[in-house]
């Protein structure tokens, strides 16, 4: 996403982002309204935010909840991750976690220049880079709201020592890879899941808020896994935590985020989504989204 220099001022930093998303939009590979966004409004704001969608998905799956944090006042910066949006898919097995970092990092250098305070929001895979990023940034990272998490997947899918061995012999790509029948590449997966595991919490390093949102319908991602990481890093750096178990009444899967999904909820969840990321008091929370009580 970068030019041939890192920006150093919110133009150059406006106008990479801008020149980024005019080139998805232009590019005949990429898929119509599935290429990078930027909302600006023109100057260096108090609040920035980067969103980081999910794998699969592209900026299309945040652009909405991208267009109420726009409103509140924030620049954002929805990137779209690499071999993503693509009008003839690539296969996953592609990604490695250099290009993955590579992606979020470069998009956070953007989204710190757009707004005084800068924080990140991210689903699924995009949550593992979010969390990455608020662990390596020393402390520029304000704020970070984790949207259903991929650090682990359910034990179901899943246990314990089989994440191990997943990570090392499809993230080193010492087999070939297998797709499932959603269309998931076990090598992509594994990228994801080698950067949760680096994810090192460390004294003092951190934002000052975290929060992390899950549904009690989510059988793709472990819980323990999914509240545990984000609680660590906010005890680690002396933040604030919150965590949400979406109820099950309210039926949704592990995409908590995309408006499709979300149907006539998505206004109602997508505010509660704001305050969370915001801090607003437990008072203040919509009606029938309440903290969760995990423990």
């Amino acid at each position: 996403m970068r030019g041939p220099a890192a920006p150093e001022t919110f133009a150059a930093a406006e106008a990479v982002a801008r020149a980024a998303a005019e080139d998805d939009e232009q590019n005949p590979s990429i898929r119509s309204g599935a290429g990078a966004r930027l909302w600006s409004h023109g100057e260096a704001r108090p609040r920035s935010v980067l969103l980081l969608h999910g794998y699969t998905h592209t900026p299309q799956q945040v652009g909405l909840l991208a267009e109420q944090f726009f409103a509140r006042g924030y620049n954002v910066l929805a990137p779209r991750a690499p071999l993503h949006g693509l009008v003839r898919p690539v296969p996953h097995a592609g990604l490695t976690v250099a290009a993955l970092r590579a992606h979020a990092t470069e998009a956070w250098q953007l989204t710190a220049l757009l707004g005084a305070e800068a924080g990140v929001v991210g689903v699924s895979g995009g949550a593992v880079l979010a969390t990455w990023l608020a662990a390596q940034q020393a402390g520029r990272v304000r704020r970070l709201l984790a949207l259903a998490p991929f650090f682990r997947p359910h034990r179901r899918h899943a246990p314990p020592i089989a994440v191990a061995a997943l990570r090392l012999v499809f993230g080193s790509r010492l087999l070939p890879d297998r797709v499932d029948s959603r269309g998931y590449s076990y090598v992509a997966l594994a990228q994801y899941l080698r950067i949760a595991a680096a994810v090192r919490p460390r004294p003092g390093v951190g934002p000052g808020r975290v929060a992390v949102v899950l549904s009690a319908g989510d059988e793709a991602v472990d819980r323990a896994a999914a509240f545990g990481l984000p609680a660590a890093l906010a005890r680690a750096a002396g933040a604030s935590f919150e965590k949400v178990l979406l109820p099950a009444a309210l039926r949704l899967p592990h995409d908590v985020v995309s408006p499709a999904v979300l149907g006539t909820r998505r206004a109602e969840l997508y505010a509660r989504y704001l305050d969370l990321y915001e801090g607003v008091p437990s008072t203040a929370h919509r009606p029938g989204i309440e903290p969760g009580a995990i423990g």
